[in-house]
């Protein structure tokens, strides 16, 4: 995109004038990025960091027990045990790296394409290429300078490096929104530089997990983010930022809760339970309610009491918005029914009418169906189950930001495959984003 306006034709000419990086921030993402493993196959294995062989597997030095680290015998690196259905004698990894700087007046986060290439019988080799500048201003407009990606290919963010860094338009627009910008980095430089109005409304260098464009951009605009920072609700901040929201929820409540300085620790849980509670009618100013001991205990008998009261106030009213819901649920959602994700221990599939949101809530004791996940349009409810064909998580992903928002056992838990559904969903998360088109 050409630049039109003054302050885009400035930002262009400031982002043309910007330092390579330097040798200490090379060596900086080499040193938090790398990634050092033992590859082993059926019958060799082999370090990444030096290309060197391991021990045959029938020597007995490489036994099928192995599950954690071994020593390299050659570089004496300490390595992690990938091990391997197949002889490969490459492989590539790619993650992102971030700096968040500043350069006249403007908050910088430069974006950067870290690639590992290993390869057997050779030392690993690095490639580090900036993808990416987000520019935001001191009233948090924010202008985006990146690559081209290939608009046909398999992978969402398919940077085309040998692409000229340009002026991108609307970055906001289409349905589910162009996030391939916000990125949420493996790995930030240390050496983080802000401009004054993210210092004075409290952000130093722990961005908290968030993407830390999707951070600044909210610390700016929105005063709610710069009130949940300072009071160290990061969780809700978190809540907050991430579903892109411009006024913090049940304000007096949280007020009451840090009154009686009261750190809620599962954002989305807590405002499930609030939304319960305002749905009965209780106080929502009463300490009892809002900062309850057991938060999953609370979160359940509000549901389980807004679930009463609807069932005994407004039993056929909800099942006539349930069915009118139905439909539009299967017309937002058409392009993701069909989807499957599975391995030999854990298949996902998406929840397919409102009737299976109803079965899913009953059976895990959750409040998937009670708060109407249905009516999120930005969100892509899924059931993952084992392979006795029981339930084990329901599963929330944003399809705005592509980020599992929350996964759930019975009673809002963690079950023992978590872990495994998260790596499932991640490793498979370009066909979810094939079918946003």
């Amino acid at each position: 995109m050409k630049p039109r306006t003054k302050e885009e034709i400035l930002v262009v000419n400031l982002s043309r004038r910007m330092a390579s990086i330097s040798q200490h921030q090379q060596r900086y993402a080499i040193q938090c990025l790398t990634k050092k493993n033992a590859y082993i196959g059926k019958r060799k294995a082999w370090c990444n960091m030096c290309g060197g062989d391991l021990e045959e597997r029938n020597t007995g030095n490489l036994v099928d027990t192995l599950t954690s680290e071994i020593v390299c015998p050659h570089c004496g690196s300490i390595l992690n045990v990938q091990m391997l259905q197949n002889h490969r004698p490459y492989f590539i990894h790619n993650l992102y790296y971030t700096i968040v700087t500043t350069c006249k007046g403007y908050q910088v986060i430069r974006h950067f394409m870290f690639k590992q290439i290993d390869k057997k019988g050779s030392n690993v080799t690095y490639q580090l290429s900036e993808v990416a500048q987000c520019w935001q201003n001191q009233r948090g407009r924010e202008y985006i300078i990146a690559r081209s990606c290939a608009s046909n290919a398999m992978y969402y963010d398919y940077w085309l490096l040998s692409s000229d860094m340009t002026l991108k338009g609307n970055v906001n627009r289409g349905y589910y929104g162009d996030s391939k910008y916000e990125i949420n980095p493996d790995a930030i430089y240390s050496n983080v530089k802000l401009i004054p109005i993210l210092k004075r409304n409290g952000l130093r260098n722990n961005f908290y997990g968030i993407a830390p464009s999707a951070l600044t951009k909210s610390l700016i605009r929105h005063n709610d983010a710069e009130y949940l920072l300072k009071t160290r609700q990061i969780e809700l901040l978190k809540y907050f930022v991430n579903r892109d929201y411009t006024k913090c929820p049940f304000k007096e409540s949280v007020n009451i809760c840090n009154r009686n300085k009261y750190i809620i620790e599962d954002a989305s849980i807590w405002i499930d339970m609030m939304n319960a509670l305002k749905a009965i009618g209780k106080d929502l100013r009463n300490r009892l309610y809002v900062c309850p001991n057991n938060l999953i205990a609370a979160h359940d008998n509000a549901v389980i009491m807004k679930r009463r009261e609807e069932e005994k106030k407004v039993a056929e009213e909800l099942r006539k918005k349930a069915y009118e819901a139905n439909v539009s649920y299967i017309s937002d959602k058409n392009n993701f029914l069909d989807l499957i994700i599975s391995n030999s221990n854990i298949t996902i599939r998406v929840l397919q009418n409102i009737k299976e949101f109803e079965e899913e809530g009953n059976a895990m004791h959750h409040c998937v169906f009670a708060s109407q996940y249905y009516s999120k349009k930005d969100s892509l409810i899924m059931s993952a189950r084992d392979k006795n064909g029981n339930r084990v998580e329901t599963i929330e992903l944003s399809l705005k930001s592509f980020n599992i928002l929350q996964s759930r056992g019975v009673h809002n838990s963690i079950s023992p495959y978590h872990e495994e559904i998260e790596n499932l969903i991640k490793n498979n998360i370009d066909k979810i984003k094939k079918r946003c088109a």
